[in-house]
Protein backbone atom coordinates (compact mmCIF):
# COMPACT_ATOMS: atom_id res chain seq x y z
CA UNK A 1 0.00 0.00 0.00
CA UNK A 2 1.45 3.78 -0.99
CA UNK A 3 -0.12 6.74 0.35
CA UNK A 4 0.23 9.61 -2.13
CA UNK A 5 -0.13 13.44 0.09
CA UNK A 6 -1.46 16.35 -1.98
CA UNK A 7 -1.13 20.38 -1.04
CA UNK A 8 -4.13 21.71 -1.49
CA UNK A 9 -3.64 25.16 -0.16
CA UNK A 10 -4.35 27.14 3.63
CA UNK A 11 -6.90 26.63 5.42
CA UNK A 12 -7.66 26.59 8.83
CA UNK A 13 -10.11 24.19 8.90
CA UNK A 14 -10.77 21.18 6.19
CA UNK A 15 -14.22 22.23 6.42
CA UNK A 16 -12.95 25.65 5.19
CA UNK A 17 -11.58 23.82 2.43
CA UNK A 18 -14.53 21.63 1.84
CA UNK A 19 -16.55 25.23 1.79
CA UNK A 20 -14.26 26.69 -0.57
CA UNK A 21 -14.58 23.94 -3.33
CA UNK A 22 -18.52 24.08 -2.80
CA UNK A 23 -18.89 27.72 -3.28
CA UNK A 24 -17.41 27.28 -6.84
CA UNK A 25 -20.25 25.25 -8.09
CA UNK A 26 -23.17 27.31 -6.25
CA UNK A 27 -24.38 30.70 -8.21
CA UNK A 28 -24.01 33.76 -5.95
CA UNK A 29 -27.26 33.87 -5.02
CA UNK A 30 -27.45 30.49 -3.56
CA UNK A 31 -24.62 30.58 -1.38
CA UNK A 32 -26.37 30.67 1.53
CA UNK A 33 -27.35 27.24 0.77
CA UNK A 34 -23.86 25.62 2.30
CA UNK A 35 -24.71 27.17 5.61
CA UNK A 36 -27.28 24.66 6.04
CA UNK A 37 -24.99 21.65 5.05
CA UNK A 38 -24.03 18.84 7.40
CA UNK A 39 -20.13 19.04 7.10
CA UNK A 40 -19.98 15.31 8.35
CA UNK A 41 -21.80 14.76 5.29
CA UNK A 42 -19.81 16.55 2.85
CA UNK A 43 -16.19 14.80 4.55
CA UNK A 44 -17.85 11.50 3.97
CA UNK A 45 -18.60 12.51 0.64
CA UNK A 46 -15.07 14.23 -0.28
CA UNK A 47 -13.27 11.17 1.09
CA UNK A 48 -15.51 8.59 -0.39
CA UNK A 49 -13.45 5.53 1.37
CA UNK A 50 -10.30 6.45 -0.77
CA UNK A 51 -8.90 9.75 0.74
CA UNK A 52 -8.52 11.36 3.74
CA UNK A 53 -8.17 15.41 4.50
CA UNK A 54 -5.86 16.92 7.31
CA UNK A 55 -4.44 20.05 8.51
CA UNK A 56 -1.19 21.14 9.33
CA UNK A 57 0.12 24.38 10.07
CA UNK A 58 -2.86 25.98 8.61
CA UNK A 59 -2.03 24.06 5.61
CA UNK A 60 -5.13 21.62 3.92
CA UNK A 61 -3.71 18.38 2.50
CA UNK A 62 -5.13 15.10 1.35
CA UNK A 63 -3.64 11.81 1.25
CA UNK A 64 -4.89 9.19 -1.11
CA UNK A 65 -4.18 5.60 -0.84
CA UNK A 66 -3.31 2.89 -3.14
CA UNK A 67 -4.59 -0.57 -2.73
Amino acid sequence: MSQQVEYLGDYPTVDEYFRSQLEELVIPAGLWLLDCLDPERIRERFEAGVFRYFVASGCVFRVSTDE
